[in-house]
C-alpha cells in the first residue's frame, strides 16, 4: 500500500508496473474490468448506468500475515476496515455518455471504501476522477469555488433568508467581538459538539463583548474557515446566546430554524467527541493519508465513503445537531478524511471530482435529503422517527432540541402538544386530529424511565421506541 506522502508522480496515461497483489485479489481480474467497455446500448443519456453489469464478491479472510503484507488491495481494505478482514464486497461503477468510460470500485463491508483513478491535470470538465487530498490542509480554493458555482448557478433556494431575527448575536471574525448581527448580515452558523467539559459560566467565556483568553479550538477553526471563505460574521450558540439568561436562551431556541436557516453557510464539526478537536485540515489536526495503488496501468487512489464517517459520527448522534443539519441550506462537513459540502441543488466531495449535473440525477454519496426538513405535512414523522435515535445528556431537552423543526411544519397546518404532532385543518377538526394523535403505543415491553415534567401521554415523557398514529397526517410510523 501507497501513501499519499510518497506520490510516485506516475500518470494514468504512462506504462506503469502494477501494485502487487496477493494470489486471491490477482484472481479477481481487476486489471481486466478496468478495460472493459460498455455496450452503447447499456449507456443512458442523463443518469448513470450504475453498479451494472457487473458485481462481484470474495471472503477476505484473515490468511498468512506475510501474505496480506505484500498485497496493496488486503492491506487497504485493512487500513479502512480495521485489522480483521472478513467478507467483502465490491462493484464496479460504469459511465453514462456525458463521462469518459472509467472504473470506479466500490469495496463495502462495515464501511465503504472506493477506488478512484486519478484525475488526470487539465482533464475536461465532463471527466470523473480522484483529487490528492492533503492531511494538513483543506482545500480552500475548492470551498470557494463550490461556493461561488452555488451562488452563480442555483436559485433562491440555496440562499440564506434575509435575517432580521430580534437579538441575533453574531461574533465579527476580524475583531473577534460578539456584537448585534447587522441588518442582512451574511453569517456561518457552527454547528458542533460542546463535549463534557465544556465551560457553562458565561463570565468565563467572554471578556466584555469579545471571546475571552479561552476559546475552543473548533471555535478558531471555523474562524479560520470563515475568513479564509470571506464571510465576516460566524454564529456560535456558546457565544452568541448568553446561557445565563433564561428568556434570552428560551426565545433563541424556538427560533433555531431562522438562525441556521438564515446562514448563507453551515460549517459542520463531523470530527471528534468535543469542541476541542477542531476542524482536521484546518490549524493542525491531521487528516487520514490517502492510500493508492495501480490497476490496469492507472494509479486509483482510495478513500473512505464519508458518508459512512458523517453517519456514524459522534456529531450524528447528538439530538441538538439533527435539526442543524436538516435546516442549513449550505453545509460544509469537515470530517476526518475531507470535506464534504450539500447545498439545496447538488453536493461536492474534495477528494472526488465530478461534472454536478452529470450525477446529481443519481444522488450519488449524498447525506442529507434534498427537501431538507421535508414538503409535506406528513414529511413531520419520518423527522420525528429519525430524531428518536438520537442522545441527549440532559433528558428534560428532548423537545427543546426539536423545535426547529416543529417551528416551519406550522404553515404547513401541523401544531404539537408535548411533542404529540396533529394536522389542524380547521378549528372544528383540532380536537378529532389531537385524539388521534394521542394513539401511540410502545414498539416493544420495555422498562420506562419517566422524565420529570412531562405528561405520561407524551411520548416525550420516557426514553421508549413508539408507534405514532396520527389520522390527518399518516397512516402508521415507527419512532
Amino acid at each position: 500500500m501507497n501513501q499519499h506522502a510518497t506520490n510516485s508522480g506516475d500518470s494514468p496515461q504512462q506504462n506503469v508496473k502494477d501494485s502487487p497483489l496477493c494470489a486471491r485479489c490477482r484472481a479477481l481480474n481487476l486489471d481486466e474490468l478496468v478495460g472493459l467497455q460498455l455496450e452503447q446500448e447499456n449507456l443512458q443519456d442523463t443518469i448513470w448506468n450504475y453498479r451494472r453489469p457487473h458485481t462481484w464478491r470474495t471472503d477476505w479472510c484473515d490468511g498468512p500475515l506475510e501474505s496480506i503484507e505484500s498485497c496493496d488491495l488486503c492491506l487497504i481494505i485493512r487500513f479502512y476496515e480495521g485489522s480483521k478482514l472478513g467478507a467483502h464486497s465490491a462493484r464496479t461503477l460504469f459511465k453514462t455518455q456525458l463521462i469518459p468510460d472509467i472504473t470506479i470500485f466500490e469495496i463495502y463491508f462495515h464501511t465503504t471504501t472506493l477506488l478512484v483513478p486519478e484525475i488526470e491535470e487539465g482533464a475536461a470538465q465532463c471527466s470523473i476522477g480522484a483529487r490528492d487530498i492533503d492531511p494538513l490542509q483543506v482545500d480552500y480554493n475548492l470551498l470557494r469555488q463550490w461556493l461561488g458555482d452555488c451562488s452563480e448557478h442555483h436559485g433562491a433556494a440555496c440562499v440564506g433568508a434575509s435575517n432580521s431575527l430580534p437579538g441575533l448575536k453574531v461574533i465579527d471574525c476580524q475583531t473577534r467581538k460578539v456584537i448585534s448581527a447587522p441588518e442582512l448580515c451574511k453569517y456561518a452558523a457552527l454547528s458542533y459538539l460542546w463535549g463534557q467539559n465544556h465551560i457553562v459560566d458565561q463570565e468565563q467565556q467572554v471578556d466584555g463583548d469579545g471571546l475571552g483568553g479561552y476559546v475552543p479550538r473548533v471555535v478558531e477553526d471555523a474562524l479560520i474557515v470563515c475568513r479564509q471563505l470571506g464571510i465576516q460574521y460566524l454564529w456560535v450558540d456558546k457565544y452568541c446566546i448568553d446561557q445565563t439568561d433564561a428568556t434570552e436562551k428560551h426565545q433563541l431556541i424556538r427560533q433555531m430554524d431562522r438562525i441556521y436557516n438564515g446562514a448563507t453557510l453551515a460549517i459542520i464539526a463531523a470530527a471528534g467527541d468535543d469542541a476541542e478537536y477542531g476542524l482536521p485540515g484546518v490549524s493542525g489536526v491531521l487528516r487520514k493519508y490517502q492510500p493508492w495503488l495501480h490497476i490496469g496501468g492507472i494509479r486509483f487512489l482510495a478513500f473512505s465513503d464519508s458518508t459512512d464517517e458523517i453517519r456514524c459520527s459522534k456529531w450524528a448522534s447528538r439530538a441538538w445537531t439533527y435539526q442543524e443539519g436538516l435546516l442549513s441550506r449550505r453545509r460544509l462537513v469537515f470530517t476526518q478524511s475531507q470535506v464534504y459540502f450539500q447545498c439545496m441543488e447538488s453536493h461536492c466531495w474534495e477528494g472526488l471530482a465530478f461534472p454536478w449535473k452529470a450525477v446529481q440525477p443519481l444522488k450519488f454519496y449524498q447525506v442529507f435529503p434534498d427537501n431538507g426538513i421535508g414538503t409535506k405535512a406528513s414529511d413531520i414523522i419520518p423527522r420525528l422517527n429519525e430524531y428518536a435515535s438520537r442522545q441527549l445528556s440532559y433528558g428534560s431537552d428532548i423537545l427543546n432540541a426539536f423545535l426547529g423543526i416543529f417551528h416551519p411544519y406550522q404553515s404547513k397546518g401541523v401544531l404539537h402538544c408535548w411533542g404529540l404532532p396533529f394536522l389542524v385543518k380547521d378549528e372544528n377538526s383540532m380536537a378529532e386530529e389531537f385524539m388521534m394523535g394521542l394513539g401511540w403505543n410502545t414498539r416493544v415491553p420495555e422498562i420506562v424511565t419517566r422524565r420529570e415534567r412531562f405528561p405520561s401521554w407524551s411520548w416525550g415523557a420516557g426514553n421508549i421506541s413508539i408507534t405514532l398514529l396520527s389520522h390527518g397526517l399518516l397512516t402508521t410510523a415507527t419512532i
